[in-house]
């Protein structure tokens, strides 16, 4: 399931109040550390870049997918609407 989410383009909320934008490199499935490419963590009213950001998973408040790479744009709006959120379910063992 963490593969599902690399390239995409993410607004993760730290539980801490900040938020990190940039596009899911990897996700630990032991460790669930969300590895961000082009983040920016918005902190206090100010921004600092970082090529690479590390968030760990306990640390995350909220996740949203704010964009996509240019991999998964190609995918049409018809495509998308036959997810099955059944299939969804279990991948991530939510059955």
């Amino acid at each position: 399931m963490s593969q599902t989410f690399e390239g995409l383009d993410v607004k993760v909320t730290r539980k801490d109040g900040s938020t990190v934008t940039g596009m899911v490199q990897s996700i630990n499935p032991v460790t669930r550390t969300l590895t961000l490419n082009d983040a920016t963590l918005l902190f206090r009213n100010q921004s600092h870049y970082h090529a690479v950001y590390y968030v760990n998973g306990q640390d995350v408040s909220d996740i949203q997918i704010v964009g996509e790479d240019e991999a998964f744009s190609t995918l049409s709006s018809a495509d998308e609407a036959h997810v099955d959120s059944s299939s969804l379910d279990e991948e991530v063992g939510l059955e």
